[in-house]
């Protein structure tokens, strides 16, 4: 379906197509308290070859009138480590503007740079609270405040947040229909028809409606691929377990989990589950060092 590297998660598909920047500009709306009408307020500045395992799940702008440059994250699985992926993705949004602008960063004047602002948005079956901040001084070895980046993750699962999803309805929508799948997993035997459930349900109700209408097949397959995606990476860390228990008297208990995750991955990369480039990043490393 999608010629390229990497998959496009719904979160993105939604709120980062230029076609529908009214999306994008409701949520920046309903996090910052504005009432901007002209999507055109807003510039879509998202990075398109920053890929997190594989996948494409962030959205950035900037909405020059207020001077913020945001960057927005979709998660299923918490990760603790966002900040420093949202530095790296800061640096490259402020390179691209101080070059873009022509501005002088060795002259005399001090530049003057839009705010940053940082949210991950969390949509999965794991328990969290409404609104955690995930800082990256608590990464450091030592207390410093020599460099700071502050990821603001929020719960969006139905129930979490509800005054943010009600000025928000693309969110809110987003949200409520990955809570149906959810809700379809555990009656329907497999995820095929969950999704497939849920999409008819969602549009009879009116809930992404337009979207799911004019692109079934396009959402139902990203979702899958997600959906997919998140049980292998659960099956991955079960086995890497497994053999990190059997060698971890032998070697010591991390380096066994080392072991296996990598003898897992790469059993999965000839078995065709998921692709060298996933593989390699999965485990840190450049696709030439798999050794396929």
């Amino acid at each position: 379906m999608i010629q390229k590297k990497h998959k496009d998660k719904l979160f993105n598909y939604i709120f980062g197509r230029e076609e529908r920047k009214d999306y994008l500009l409701s949520l920046y709306n309903a996090l910052n308290d504005k009432d901007y009408t002209d999507p055109d307020d807003l510039t879509i500045t998202t990075i398109e070859d920053a890929i997190y395992l594989g996948y494409k799940n962030d959205v950035s702008c900037l909405v020059t009138s207020d001077e913020i440059i945001s960057l927005y994250e979709q998660q299923s699985t918490f990760n603790p480590n966002m900040p420093i992926r949202g530095i790296f993705y800061f640096s490259k949004l402020y390179e691209k503007y101080i070059t873009v602008n022509k501005l002088n960063i060795y002259g005399s004047s001090q530049l003057k740079l839009p705010t940053p602002q940082y949210y991950v948005f969390y949509v999965g079956d794991a328990s969290y609270p409404e609104r955690m901040e995930l800082k990256l001084s608590d990464m450091f070895a030592s207390k410093t405040d020599v460099l700071e980046c502050t990821a603001t993750m929020l719960n969006i699962n139905v129930g979490f947040n509800q005054e943010l999803l009600s000025k928000c309805k693309p969110l809110y929508e987003y949200s409520y229909f990955i809570d149906m799948i959810y809700h379809n997993k555990k009656i329907y035997d497999t995820i095929d028809i969950a999704v497939d459930k849920a999409v008819t349900q969602c549009i009879e109700e009116g809930v992404l409606s337009d979207l799911l209408l004019a692109h079934r097949s396009e959402v139902t397959d990203m979702v899958l691929t997600e959906f997919n995606e998140e049980e292998y990476i659960e099956m991955v860390k079960k086995e890497c377990i497994e053999i990190g228990e059997k060698r971890g008297f032998e070697i010591g208990e991390k380096r066994g989990f080392e072991i296996g995750k990598k003898e897992v991955i790469m059993e999965m990369i000839k078995d065709g589950i998921i692709s060298p480039e996933v593989g390699a990043e999965k485990l840190g490393i450049s696709v030439d060092e798999l050794k396929l």
